[in-house]
């Protein structure tokens, strides 16, 4: 039976894999081998670790991180990298991260979304263009990516593990790779010349969410990292994207990070008085977001209050 997609689509961390994919029965085979009851608990535990960590005072506990308290301009200033906020804005006509990285890339109906947010942030940080499909290898031959991807075809993952294992094996340049990747093919996929070392550029850091919908804990650290000019990936719910699906299917109280992005910036809006963190997706450049803030070329923003509701985890390559 042949995979069914939606698109743009959502592909981060539990991707709710079972409404999104259906598996080729050739794999039936595995299910005779005698450690797959353990197999199927440890993924279980892997791909499920945020909501695991994100709940794991339950939900009566939520007290112990207080409610937001909203920011008024003064709060908000402008963090930025590079000048992604002037640029949004339209006070600069330039995006310079863009030319540094190029434009959003377009994942389509691949869900790799966790591996093209952990290539811009390697891209940014070592100016070494990566292979996006290395990078998924990357991922897909390490143990929980291993476990992953036979659950999901080799698709879904976590942005954090994905730039431990590229950390650990090195960068393949772009345009040395052996073969196009794709789900089907990435553990067979090859580079074609020695890959480069990015240790001596930073290391991966993550931060989790410990209270489910209150991500806003994360805030000053992510807000620090901004400020030091770096790009922050995050897991979040990206149902509230789509524009069919804005304020349905409870996107602002149903905690389900199901999408990797990274943020790049935050500003206050003066109009809506409200503080806006600005997101660089991988749904390409076109894309019209359902979100009411501003959006251009592949990158759009959202609300302080809604980003606390909606995101797991924060992670960096610094």
């Amino acid at each position: 039976m042949s995979k069914v997609y939606t698109w743009p689509i959502s592909c981060s961390l539990c991707l709710s894999l079972t409404s999104k994919f259906s598996y080729d029965p050739s794999m039936k085979k595995l299910r005779k081998q005698p450690l797959l009851t353990l197999t199927l608990l440890l993924s279980a535990l892997s791909l499920s670790s945020q909501s695991v960590q994100a709940g794991r005072n339950g939900p009566d506990r939520n007290d112990e991180v207080p409610r937001i308290q909203l920011r008024d301009a003064y709060e908000c200033s402008d963090l930025q990298v590079e000048n992604t906020v002037d640029w949004l804005k339209g006070q600069e006509e330039v995006n310079k991260l863009d030319q540094l990285i190029g434009p959003p890339r377009h994942q389509g109906s691949v869900g790799w979304c966790f591996s093209y947010t952990a290539r811009d942030l390697l891209h940014y940080q070592t100016q070494i263009a990566p292979e996006i499909g290395m990078i998924a290898k990357d991922y897909y031959t390490g143990f929980v990516g291993s476990i992953t991807g036979f659950l999901s075809s080799n698709e879904g993952g976590y942005t954090y593990n994905n730039l431990k294992r590229t950390y650990k094996n090195g960068i393949c340049e772009e345009g040395f790779l052996n073969k196009y990747a794709t789900p089907e093919n990435v553990e067979q996929v090859e580079c074609v010349r020695p890959k480069i070392s990015i240790k001596r550029f930073g290391s991966p850091k993550k931060h989790l969410n410990p209270h489910k919908g209150r991500a806003h804990a994360l805030f000053s650290k992510l807000d620090q990292y901004l400020a030091q000019n770096q790009m922050v990936a995050i897991a979040y719910n990206a149902n509230g994207l789509y524009k069919d699906k804005y304020r349905d299917d409870n996107f602002f109280t149903k905690y389900q990070a199901n999408h990797a992005s990274s943020i790049v910036g935050r500003y206050f809006d003066h109009q809506a008085k409200k503080c806006r963190y600005v997101i660089r997706n991988s749904w390409g450049t076109r894309y019209n977001y359902a979100l009411s803030g501003p959006q251009r070329e592949g990158y759009h923003t959202i609300t302080e209050e809604d980003l606390s509701i909606s995101m797991a985890e924060i992670a960096v390559f610094k």
